[in-house]
């Protein structure tokens, strides 16, 4: 009978467990099997611990076979294995075999919980399927688990992130205990939804009533002031927010939300005046929100110069984030120089293998003119998407109407 008490007085046990979690960390294929095998050699799959630590060993390594083979050899599993393997599918994104399973768990009589809710609706808000999630919430209600307060911020971020925001502030209203994941996935959801002004009475409601919020309340407010233009809002907000300290980790997401908005706005002095002057610690999304803001007010120069300071003095180097930005200024600026130089940057570091860094590569050529080197970038690319094929057909498109159009001059004239 497998079980979670550890009871055996066998030294053997205590080293195959730890082996088992450090593989779970490690993820290596060859790790996890030698593990596997010693669990087997003492009899070890039986205790329950030691199998889920196996289990999600085997979801690191990201062998699906591997996986199902191993969950079938465990005796007598329990909710937690249960739960443990659904998560693992998962996390892999095997989406339709976790859901299967959940659906094998309910059959078989193993019954559920409601971490098995939680999991379960977290794959319907990443697979946006709002019917499936709705069952979910039903379920969750027969069985008397709403009190759970982790299942009711699933739920929540569920019909938000599905386009149900008014389903998500019906449970937001029945939680009793509101926290900070309740705030926040209330908070988001209306931006989700396009509901700024939604949001910022959400977050004056907890303000008045509770505490402030931690640092994603505030950015979630920020950004809400941003979406409306509502210069004097977001300057209140950045009063709180000198306040809580934005400047120091882990409150960094709250200075970039104001340098966003202070660039929404059009005040680009005051977003690089939290930049340079407010702020001591950046990360990836600070210089990537410099730049971006920095471009869509037109100061071309000022977001290259940008780059190249990030690339000699900052801890963290550009992103996919940071070259599509640049990249869409080269397109629509013409710059095939810099696109050029941004291409061999792209090349060195090995971004090309992001299709995202590639179609924009691909329409920056076009954009430029530079028909040949679109076409040898598309056809050195061996996974080609939609946005692929139709930049280059819509591309070669123009350029074939804008050949046309210039011989027809030409005739014309003559």
């Amino acid at each position: 009978m497998g079980d979670r008490e550890w009871h055996s007085r066998d030294g053997r046990f205590h080293r195959v467990f730890g082996f088992a979690k450090t593989s779970a960390v490690r993820g290596d294929k060859e790790d996890v099997s030698i593990a596997h095998c010693s669990a087997l050699k003492i009899g070890a799959l039986a205790h329950l611990p030691i199998s889920t630590s196996l289990l999600m060993a085997y979801s690191r390594a990201a062998d699906l076979s591997a996986l199902r083979a191993f969950f079938d050899e465990i005796p007598d599993k329990d909710v937690i294995t249960w739960n443990a393997m659904i998560t693992s599918l998962a996390d892999n994104q095997w989406f339709v075999q976790a859901l299967d399973l959940f659906a094998k768990m309910m059959q078989g009589g193993s019954g559920f919980d409601s971490t098995s809710l939680l999991i379960v609706s977290s794959i319907f808000t990443r697979t946006n399927q709002l019917i499936q999630g709705r069952i979910v919430h039903s379920l969750s209600m027969k069985s008397g688990m709403l009190s759970d307060y982790s299942l009711c911020n699933a739920l929540m971020d569920m019909y938000a992130k599905c386009g149900d925001l008014s389903s998500s502030e019906s449970i937001f209203v029945g939680i009793g205990h509101r926290d900070d994941i309740a705030w926040n996935s209330i908070l988001s959801g209306c931006l989700h939804n396009n509901n700024p002004i939604g949001c910022l009475l959400y977050f004056k409601e907890r303000a008045l009533y509770e505490e402030m919020g931690d640092s994603i309340s505030l950015s979630c407010a920020i950004s809400a002031a941003a979406s409306l233009g509502v210069l004097s809002c977001g300057s209140n907000l950045h009063g709180l927010a000198i306040k809580v300290g934005y400047d120091q980790c882990p409150r960094i997401s709250v200075a970039n939300s104001l340098i966003a908005f202070y660039f929404q706005c059009g005040h680009c002095e005051d977003a690089e005046a939290i930049f340079r002057g407010a702020m001591t610690l950046y990360d990836i999304v600070s210089w990537n929100t410099m730049i971006d803001g920095y471009a869509s007010n037109g100061m071309i120069l000022e977001a290259f110069d940008l780059l190249h300071e990030m690339q000699l003095t900052a801890p963290v180097q550009p992103d996919s984030v940071t070259l599509l930005t640049l990249i869409s200024v080269c397109a629509d600026a013409m710059l095939l120089i810099e696109g050029k130089t941004l291409h061999g940057y792209v090349t060195r570091r090995g971004m090309g293998l992001d299709p995202r860094v590639t179609n924009s590569l691909m329409n920056m050529y076009l954009r430029c003119g530079a028909v040949r080197k679109a076409e040898i970038l598309f056809d050195s690319t061996s996974e080609r998407d939609v946005i692929s094929w139709n930049t280059m057909i819509c591309g070669l498109l123009k350029e074939w109407l804008l050949l046309g159009s210039f011989r027809s001059i030409q005739q014309n004239e003559g």
